[in-house]
């Protein structure tokens, strides 16, 4: 039993008086909350429906999915070692010039490392095979390319490059990086016809999995034999050992990221800066990709009412919300044109040619009753076209609305617009036109006995990277963005 104190009285109350009394007053206060959030859920039901009065019947953007499966996933690296014969040259001690092949091939390695989960280690030319990471380790060594064939059989050897043998490796290996080293002497064979095509048909699937292309260029010093130069008339191949300066080159396919982590290595090297210092043509890049396009800003909400400019967001009736992953921007205003701005470094890779030409895909409807309180009165799709326009600068994405439109005062307009990238921006590939050697030149260069040698059919392949990769182009969405405005006079 309980007492229980009433109007100064003393009353019993047996214990199960006392725990139905109890119950009783658990339930009311059950029921005052449920009766809250009935209250809550109601209005929100409410204020949603009075605000979708304001924005007319449309179909939402096809946004692309974040996929998490394989984000921030490292893994596999390969590495190739183009082990023709000629390649020893990089690896000897030359009075004349810089050797860079040293510092940066061991560079590479610790940055490959890093990279991937694993790293596997081959060799292609003169050699297609596996390697151990103990041979591999020698690659800066004379060792690494001997040839232990007739003298015969490996001059035939060095004449081809082989490295379309490595874009099909890389094409059937689209989650992991690839990297190669060579000194891209090509014969003339190896990019023409059939042979093109071998190294163009990877390439688009390269390109068709969202792959990107780096092709680094090292001017270092040299001393060696290079073989395969064709002789005047094209009737033979002759050799010559008088070079003290020649290029080799880095090709790293994978993401735009990967390519950027191995640039960021290489050009932290401080033998690579001494030598720019001195020679800035010793040293070239460019990243070739078909889709310079990183992410859609709608996937992870990277608009926000920053990116509208010319609209204050303390302004009347200003709102900012996002419709499921669709931006939309609410505001009253007697002004008729608006701009956004989109910074370049949240959705292009880095290092890449960029965006040329942006494609905008519009929608517009507009409503007499501005206020959106007159239930008779509809939304109203409109036909007109080039509603907006892009201005594009190395940082930014300027989207111009309305600038050449006359819009009606006192309606309220709504505004979708789709930005699609339309065509990419041109390759920086020129800048290793003066290390082009062609097939009718070569017999010239020869006889000139230069001290630096140019590299046979660099412009072949690296044109026909660039080739590919356009012809691969399609339009990405960037992003979609909404308006709803009232204007004013």
């Amino acid at each position: 039993m309980t007492i229980n104190f009433y109007n100064n009285n003393i009353e019993l109350v047996d214990s199960e008086q006392f725990f139905l009394l109890g119950l009783i007053f658990k339930n009311l206060i059950f029921m005052r909350l449920k009766i809250k959030l009935l209250f809550i859920f109601f209005f929100s039901i409410f204020t949603s429906s009075a605000f979708s009065v304001c924005e007319p019947d449309f179909k939402m953007p096809e946004i692309p999915l974040v996929s998490e499966e394989n984000k921030n996933l490292k893994n596999k690296v390969y590495v190739w070692y183009d082990a023709s014969l000629s390649m020893s040259g990089f690896t000897k001690s030359q009075s004349e010039g810089v050797n860079l092949f040293g510092p940066l091939i061991n560079e590479l390695q610790r940055a490959s490392q890093s990279l991937g989960t694993e790293t596997s280690y081959n060799t292609f030319g003169s050699r297609f095979e596996t390697i151990e990471e103990d041979r591999a380790s020698l690659v800066t060594t004379a060792a690494f390319y001997t040839c232990t064939q007739s003298a015969q059989a490996c001059a035939s050897k060095d004449r081809i490059n082989g490295i379309n043998k490595v874009f099909n490796v890389a094409k059937k290996n689209t989650d992991s990086t690839v990297i190669i080293v060579t000194d891209l002497f090509l014969s003339t064979s190896e990019t023409l016809a059939k042979n093109a095509e071998r190294i163009k048909s990877p390439l688009r699937e390269i390109f068709n999995d969202g792959k990107s292309i780096g092709v680094f260029g090292i001017s270092s010093s040299y001393n060696g034999k290079i073989s395969g130069i064709p002789t005047e008339g094209g009737e033979g191949y002759s050799s010559y050992s008088l070079a003290t300066k020649r290029p080799f080159f880095i090709i790293v396919i994978g993401d735009g990221q990967d390519i950027n982590f191995i640039k960021s290595k290489l050009e932290d090297n401080q033998k690579l800066q001494d030598s720019l210092a001195e020679d800035p043509e010793s040293y070239k890049f460019t990243m070739i990709t078909s889709n310079v396009v990183t992410k859609n800003l709608n996937t992870e909400k990277m608009i926000s009412e920053k990116n509208l400019v010319n609209i204050s967001s303390q302004s009347e009736d200003y709102k900012f919300k996002y419709l499921d992953n669709l931006p939309v921007y609410q505001f009253k205003t007697s002004e008729k044109d608006y701009e956004i701005k989109l910074k370049n470094s949240d959705f292009i890779v880095k290092g890449s040619n960029g965006v040329e030409k942006y494609k905008i895909e519009e929608h517009l409807w507009s409503l007499r009753d501005p206020s959106c309180k007159d239930k008779k009165k509809k939304w109203g799709k409109s036909t007109r076209e080039n509603l907006v326009k892009t201005q594009i600068s190395d940082d930014t994405l300027s989207l111009i609305f309305f600038e050449d439109t006359k819009l009606k005062w006192g309606y309220r307009w709504f505004m979708i617009a789709n930005i699609y990238t339309e065509k990419n921006g041109s390759s920086s590939q020129d800048q290793f036109k003066s290390w082009d050697l062609d097939d009718s030149n070569a017999a010239e260069h020869l006889q000139s006995e230069p001290k630096f040698f140019k590299t046979l059919n660099l412009m072949n392949l690296v044109e026909m990277i660039n080739d590919v990769a356009n012809e691969e182009f399609k339009p990405t969405l960037v992003a979609s963005i909404a308006l709803n405005f009232e204007l004013e006079k």
